[in-house]
């Protein structure tokens, strides 16, 4: 059998698999099914980002007294098969929203306790290269999912699609079950290094890249509630361009939720890239120039979304978007885990930030892009990502001093 840490890495990856299909699939149910609009897909992600945060802060509060966090873990799994592909028996948009917020609740079960399984590495250098192949993993499980998930739900039928759904969450749930509960420490048989670890500076880093992680995961649940819905309107009015309007190539066939999952491939592509370049180059500890100028780079993406109808420009918006994913969150789930001691409640709180930023994105999103169109939003978010970057910047320098 592949050693526990690999199992570790392959569970998220089905498990994000599962869960970037599922939640790829619910805006376009909501288009094609019950003929809601972007405010009920932009209500139904914030539903869902605000219950989970709420459910991983209740995970933060209790995790040091969980004597099997990896069996609590695979329950939370469990309970996810089991709901997600109940969608398709839903009819409006109430009961859309309550089963996959019950579904998403059981994920914080599962979430922090795999994070903080793997925090128990003592050797630092190991730890961060383990941090960067888990991340590329489940980036990977957000990117894929939706290329064939999307396909069923364009090509076949929705039941597919959340069947596919149920089976990868279960893949998931297994490899879960065989991991031991405590990792086993391996830096003896791999020749990295440690690191000594500074407290203190990752102390100083730890608020800011948490609000930094809240933003990266807004853009993301702006993404996931409201965007859907422009990429549907430029399908259906045949505005979306290859390149360029008159450009050679013809996307007058391309279907909504396939181009869509191109657009998540590059997003989860690039944070998926940028996770594991981040675990094995370690010049970036301590240095919070990176989370800042990333930052900058995502707010213009925002704006490209917004203005664009090109499908290479969008994808490369996306690009951007994911790489300051990426480095928002691995740098807040390094700082997270560095005190051994709060580790897991430190992780579940993180965890909550991405449910929390999703949450104030979607709702904000969605009501802006049903009054104002579906591109306002994203014209918009550079001044949120602007007002949020001096607030870290400002409690940086506090600490710092």
């Amino acid at each position: 059998m592949f050693p526990a840490h690999y199992r570790h890495h392959l569970s998220a990856f089905f498990q994000d698999f599962a869960l970037s299909s599922g939640f790829a699939l619910v805006p376009f149910y909501i288009y094609d099914h019950i003929g809601g609009g972007a405010r009920m897909s932009g209500s139904v992600s914030a539903v869902q980002s605000l219950f989970y945060a709420g459910a991983c802060l209740m995970v933060a509060r209790h995790a040091a007294g969980f004597a099997h966090p990896i069996r609590i873990a695979v329950v939370g799994s469990l309970g996810f098969a089991l709901l997600m592909p109940m969608v398709t028996l839903m009819q409006s948009g109430f009961q859309v929203a309550l089963i996959t917020v019950t579904a998403l609740m059981c994920l914080a079960l599962y979430w922090p306790a795999m994070q903080s399984w793997l925090g128990g590495e003592p050797n630092s250098r190991v730890r961060a290269r383990r941090m960067a192949h888990y991340t590329v993993a489940w980036s990977l499980g957000l990117a894929i999912g939706p290329l064939f998930t999307g396909w069923l739900y364009d090509f076949a039928d929705v039941r597919f699609a959340f069947g596919l759904v149920a089976a990868t969450t279960l893949i998931a749930a297994a490899l879960a079950w065989s991991l031991p509960e405590v990792l086993e420490a391996q830096s003896i048989d791999e020749p990295v290094e440690a690191e000594a670890i500074d407290l203190a500076v990752c102390e100083r880093h730890l608020y800011p890249t948490w609000i930094a992680n809240f933003v990266s995961w807004g853009m993301v649940g702006a993404m996931r509630g409201v965007y859907p819905k422009r990429v549907h309107e430029l399908v259906e009015d045949s505005s979306l361009h290859a390149l360029w309007p008159g450009d050679a190539i013809d996307l007058a066939g391309a279907k909504a939720a396939t181009v869509y999952a191109v657009l998540l491939l590059s997003l989860y592509g690039a944070r998926a890239a940028t996770s594991y370049w981040m675990g094995i180059w370690h010049g970036w500890h301590g240095k919070y120039s990176w989370v800042l100028w990333s930052q900058v780079g995502a707010a213009i993406a925002l704006y490209g979304l917004g203005v664009s109808s090109s499908l290479a420009v969008i994808s490369i918006c996306c690009l951007i978007i994911g790489v300051n994913g990426g480095i928002t969150f691995f740098a807040s789930l390094y700082y997270s885990v560095a005190d051994p001691a709060r580790r897991h409640s430190r992780s579940a709180i993180n965890e909550s930030l991405v449910g929390l930023g999703g949450f104030c994105a979607a709702v904000g999103a969605g009501e802006m892009a049903e009054r104002m169109g579906s591109g306002e939003p994203f014209l918009y978010g550079p001044l949120i990502v602007g007002i949020a970057a001096v607030l870290q910047c400002c409690i940086f320098w506090k600490k710092r001093r």
